[in-house]
């Protein structure tokens, strides 16, 4: 989170070109944080997805795993 300080030395209004310069600035911040929360969203998505497959790959591999050893102790033993 960040903040802006605008300042003058004398009281009065601000110039029309600050204030301009300003609303600028803070239209751009709005999209800054609207794409962050995008990218945030994404990534969030994206690692649960990640997460899925690797839960299925690791079950996978242990099914793998499983059969090779059966095989290995039916051809060790002639079952």
């Amino acid at each position: 989170m960040s903040r802006t300080w605008v300042r003058r030395k004398a009281p009065g209004e601000f110039p029309k070109h600050t204030i301009e310069l300003l609303q600028t600035f803070a239209a751009q911040s709005v999209l800054v944080i609207q794409n962050d929360a995008d990218l945030q969203g994404s990534v969030g998505t994206r690692r649960r997805s990640l997460h899925q497959r690797g839960a299925l790959l690791m079950g996978s591999a242990i099914a793998a795993r499983t059969i090779t050893n059966l095989l290995g102790l039916i051809l060790r033993h002639g079952l």
